[in-house]
């Protein structure tokens, strides 16, 4: 067997490694479902990158070649899919993005399988046989392989730059470095010789097995691809818009959530522990725990908290206790909900209910004087009428007198 050949070996036992872990991790995510196919193809190019070097003949090894090239080929096209996903592209565009590389990626192969345009054909090297490229192995595929790494790569400095998730910041870099890696050896063996004119032994299929080492790294150690209640609770908290406040059995601070970090204007938990009880009303924080810890919860608790630069916020407080699993009291969670927007709202509804009491006062009024008005006027009328009236009969009892005489 060709000793060279164990580069290879590597890379396709470290493929099916991490395919079988990744799916066994979570198979239904999509993310862990891209990333098996990753592994999948890049055992299927080690599996005939390892056959290529072993090769008896130039013929033999040119078919290996061929197949192999589907194997990197599509594999980096899932790691770009993967680093979509990853990085949390925007749908639309991450369909539009992966299908594009997906469709350029079936081409090369397509290419690749019917011409000898990419591989013109195999010559002898020390390590076994030597790809010698043909007009597109330059022009298109290894741009491509570059590229879509390069653009990778890319995404998760992006990435980097806008999580504020601590977990996935150290994932990020785990698996930045890794690409890293394939990209460097790369460039070493594909495009230096072109500089140097002297052929370097292919290190692709090793390269991809340090790549899924640090995979399995980030897997393992910072639970990449994997959905588990802690890292869920991180990140609900990190999103949550209520203020979440864990104390110690010392009363001290032992975790506060961002939004309770932002709206108490502090750095960190250790300057909001110095100034603890000044952040509640005076001797509201020790009569809040002393509650709790005698009756194991406290609920909507009307109280202020106040900030750093003096600023007052009402919030309705809910706590509850912490005990271990003998029922010792471990600490204690105090959960506050911003209450000034409700307050604005409700001296809002009192000043809008209050314009409405003094327009209703207004109508009753005026309701009253167009009574009063109506009121005369019928009593006018009534008279004007009675008048009329005895005019009438008065006019009549004088023709009559006038014609008895």
């Amino acid at each position: 067997m060709n000793y060279y050949s164990l580069l290879p070996l590597s890379g396709l036992i470290a493929g099916a490694v991490l395919f079988i872990l990744v799916l066994y991790r979570n198979r239904k995510a999509s993310l862990n479902r891209t990333y098996a196919l990753f592994a999948l193809f890049i055992g299927v190019y080690s599996l005939f990158n390892f056959l290529n070097f072993n090769s008896p003949t130039a013929e033999v090894a040119y078919f290996w070649e061929k197949t192999e090239t589907l194997g990197i080929t599509i594999a980096i096209a899932f790691l770009f899919h993967f680093s979509l996903i990853f990085t949390k592209v925007d749908e639309k565009r991450r369909k539009y993005f992966a299908l594009s590389v997906y469709i350029l990626s079936i081409s090369i192969v397509a290419v690749h399988f019917t011409t000898n345009l990419i591989t013109d054909h195999m010559e002898l090297a020390y390590w076994g046989y030597n790809v010698v490229p043909g007009i597109l192995g330059h022009l298109l595929f290894v741009p491509y392989i570059f590229c879509t790494i390069v653009l990778s790569l890319l995404l998760f400095l992006r990435f980097l730059r806008s999580t504020k998730s601590a977990i996935e910041k150290k994932q990020a870099k785990i698996i930045f470095f890794g690409i890293l890696v394939p990209l460097i050896t790369g460039t070493l063996t594909d495009l230096l010789p072109e500089v140097t004119g002297e052929y370097i032994m292919p290190l692709g299929s090793g390269s991809t097995a340090i790549m899924s080492a640090f995979i399995a790294y980030a897997m393992l150690k910072y639970r990449l691809m994997t959905l588990t209640p802690s890292l869920a609770a991180e990140n609900i908290i990190k999103t949550m818009a209520d203020y979440l406040l864990v104390i110690n059995r010392d009363r001290t601070v032992a975790f506060l959530s961002d939004s309770a970090l932002d709206a108490l204007k502090y750095r960190n938990k250790n300057q909001l522990s110095e100034k603890l009880r000044e952040t509640f009303p005076e001797k509201m924080f020790d009569t809040v725990i002393d509650r709790i810890e005698k009756e194991n919860y406290m609920k909507d608790l009307d109280t202020t908290l106040r900030t750093k630069e003096g600023k007052s916020i009402p919030v309705s407080l809910n706590g509850s206790i912490i005990k271990g699993s003998s029922g010792e009291t471990l600490g204690y969670v105090l959960i506050m909900r911003d209450m000034s927007k409700i307050a604005e709202l409700i001296k809002s509804l009192q000043e809008r209910t209050a314009e409405l009491e003094k327009s209703k006062k207004e109508l009753e009024k005026s309701k009253k004087e167009l009574e009063m008005k109506v009121g005369e006027s019928e009593m006018f009328n009534k008279l004007a009428v009675g008048r009329e009236l005895k005019m009438v009969e008065m006019k009549k009892r004088i023709r009559e007198l006038e014609g008895n005489t």
